[in-house]
């Protein structure tokens, strides 16, 4: 059995070592008072700072992408799309990468040009706990130099904390990826807010990957669910994936397997449960490590249904990448990810609303989200493996709605429409 990855640097290592001796609320205040200090203390420096003569005309069509642009995460994949949306309409732009020191760089990235970003719009493909890159040099001189900076975001709950609404201030808007985070931030900021929709990225899986490099069954049903640890447990759920798939499968069922992706599993005691799980079943299979996109599209699609419990999505970039490569998809009928999911290309699973009785930063005790129907989720998992036609048909429409609503030139579309929109009020 695989043993947790260690793929963190030894410092963070420690530094969670540490934070696991603390009590939740005592982290959660600690982490939230640092978070809002932090914000303060960049609004009041950008704020005051003498601005340079403006230079940068908005008739100059063209916009600079700021973000985690080569990091193997959701925020990285995210700034993709923006780029790959620009790309396809022709929309002039430049890029600036920022480093991630957690997470390793993914060498399937395409981040397109980088030059002086001498654009008058800026996006910021940062939410408000990254705000420290707006201080570098470079990043700064754009930012105070340009005619119009755009903040892009993602959060999964509906109540935003108040250090994003104090965020807010440094930006002249906020770009946002879903209906559901669209509503939660409007609730909340007065700043004009927008929603750009995504596009799933055309990523063929790796022709030369197999199943025994994955370490994942060569044969039988595979049910896949995902989970990076910096995200949560709380929120992704994959223990209630796990519940689920004992519910449906038994030891006679011995052609049928539950992956479970893991990514900075070293970050969270949780990690062990999931691997003592696995343990006692031999259908339960662990996947703990850092996958290109090309890698991870191959295990999407090895694999034949993905499965996300989760409580709350900002998006559900998984969801949509499983669906866009023709694999039925059962999750939480419930969040961002039903902008794209419905009843015909998915399986939504019903759900009752649930509060979170205690704090799991950077989400609050008391936080409200959802709670998926577990034995309704073991019957569909069950009716899959029973109908293989019903996971080609439900996978077929799920691709067609993917590649015609969610594509890159929905996005480049949408951006252009709204800095002319900009440009025509100024």
């Amino acid at each position: 059995m695989t043993k947790p990855s260690s793929s963190l640097s030894t410092k963070y290592r420690i530094l969670i070592k540490i934070r696991s001796y603390l009590p939740e609320i005592v982290t959660y205040k600690i982490g939230t008072y640092r978070k809002s200090r932090s914000v303060n203390r960049i609004v009041k420096i950008l704020k005051n700072q003498s601005e340079p003569a403006p230079s940068k005309k908005y008739s100059q069509t063209g916009i600079n992408v700021f973000g985690f642009l080569s990091a193997g995460l959701g925020l990285g994949e995210a700034a993709r799309s923006t780029v790959r949306g620009l790309s396809v309409i022709e929309l002039p732009y430049s890029t600036c990468d920022i480093a991630v020191p957690t997470h390793p760089k993914d060498p399937f990235s395409n981040i397109g040009p980088n030059d002086e970003n001498n654009f008058a719009f800026n996006v910021f493909h940062l939410n408000p706990s990254a705000l420290e890159a707006l201080l570098d040099p470079q990043v700064k001189k754009a930012y105070l130099s340009a005619g119009y900076n755009i903040a892009f975001w993602f959060w999964e709950t509906t109540e935003l904390p108040d250090y994003w609404v104090a965020a807010s201030e440094l930006f002249d808007e906020i770009w946002v990826g879903s209906s559901f985070c669209e509503s939660v931030v409007r609730a909340k900021v007065s700043k004009p807010v927008r929603r750009i929709p995504l596009n799933v990225a055309s990523v063929d899986p790796d022709p030369e990957c197999r199943k025994k490099e994955l370490e994942i069954p060569e044969r039988g049903f595979l049910f896949l669910t995902m989970m990076d640890f910096f995200s949560r447990t709380e929120r992704k759920n994959p223990f209630g994936a796990i519940e689920a798939f004992q519910k449906a499968f038994g030891p006679r069922d011995t052609d049928v397997f539950l992956i479970v992706k893991l990514i900075n599993s070293g970050a969270s005691r949780e990690s062990n449960r999931l691997f003592e799980l696995a343990r006692k079943n031999d259908h339960i299979i662990i996947v703990d490590k850092f996958l290109s996109r090309s890698q991870l599209y191959s295990l999407i699609n090895f694999s034949d249904c993905l499965i996300s419990l989760h409580r709350a999505e900002g998006f559900g970039l998984p969801i949509a990448e499983a669906m866009s490569l023709g694999k039925p998809v059962i999750a939480t009928g419930w969040s961002a990810n039903m902008d794209f999911m419905t009843e015909q290309n998915s399986f939504p699973v019903p759900y009752k609303m649930m509060t979170l009785q205690s704090y799991a930063p950077p989400y609050p005790k008391g936080t409200t989200w959802a709670d998926p129907n577990i034995d309704e989720t073991a019957r569909i998992m069950r009716s899959l493996v029973d109908d293989p036609e019903l996971c080609r048909e439900v996978g077929q429409k799920a691709r067609e709605d993917i590649h015609t609503k969610f594509n890159a030139v929905a996005t480049g579309q949408k951006i252009m429409e709204r800095l002319d929109e900009i440009r025509k009020k100024t």
